[in-house]
């Protein structure tokens, strides 16, 4: 998953905890968690 933010960029390699059950067509996520865990691109 990249993160754009005005010039501001990060990737997330794993978003999930564990891959979402069959079906599911969203999936609701803490966004403050999600920049927390992302790093710069190497």
């Amino acid at each position: 998953m990249k993160i754009f933010l005005k010039g501001w960029q990060r990737y997330l390699r794993r978003p999930f905890q564990r891959e979402p059950d069959f079906g599911v067509t969203s999936v609701n996520c803490d966004f403050t968690e999600l920049l927390a865990r992302a790093k710069e691109p190497r």
